[in-house]
């Protein structure tokens, strides 16, 4: 045998195909954000709830009796006030009571260019509860079937008309449009605008159609 050390030669590591990027770490400060938190209406704004619609009737009483026709402008804003705090909670119930005790004092007033123009502020407040929409338009759909007076058709008509304005495209509130819409034709037929009335059927979806022929 020579003297030559032997030569020992290792074979270099493959590098995989696919290498996988380094994981970036996380600061020892990072946390997951949680959930936000609900807000929760305390037996204390109930409560508040109650007597500020008391005082706020009685405050709009008041104001027929000196033959004011329209609603204070203070008790209105009192009253979206607390609209405000219980939607931002999404209470529905307390939501609800306050929208319609609303609407309640536009009716008794008689001041229809207020209930119109509420009931569009309610329906479209940020963040309005679907519910409190529903039950603003059932409760508006009730008046309409009240104003039975020949002087007041054009209002019953424009009361109409900003129901399915605030209803359109809105698949919770699609049965109260269809027996609003077809109210509405019927006036139309009556006052003998044809066109009018067929143009406002043929809105109607044929499953609608059906639970309200009759």
């Amino acid at each position: 045998m020579s003297g030559e050390p032997i030569k020992v030669t290792v074979p270099a590591r493959e590098a995989p195909e696919h290498p996988q990027a380094p994981q970036p770490k996380k600061a020892a400060s990072e946390k997951v954000p949680s959930a936000p938190r609900k807000r929760v209406v305390d037996a204390a704004f109930l409560a508040l709830v109650d007597q500020k619609i008391v005082h706020c009737s009685e405050a709009a009483a008041a104001a027929r009796a000196k033959g004011t026709v329209e609603v204070p402008t203070s008790v209105v804003e009192e009253l979206l006030q607390l609209e405000k705090h219980a939607r931002n909670a999404e209470d529905v119930a307390t939501t609800s009571k306050i929208a319609l005790c609303l609407l309640s004092l536009f009716w008794d007033a008689k001041d229809w260019r207020g209930l119109n123009d509420n009931i569009q502020l309610l329906a479209k407040r940020r963040g309005q509860l679907k519910t409190v929409i529903q039950n603003v338009v059932q409760k508006a759909s009730v008046f309409v079937e009240q104003m039975t007076e020949p002087a007041l058709r054009s209002e019953c008509m424009r009361l109409i008309e900003t129901l399915r304005a605030i209803t359109e495209g809105k698949i919770y509130v699609e049965l109260e449009r269809a027996r609003l819409t077809k109210l509405i034709s019927s006036m139309h037929e009556e006052s003998g605008d044809i066109k009018v009335a067929s143009k406002l059927l043929q809105e109607i979806q044929v499953p609608y159609y059906l639970l309200i022929r009759f």
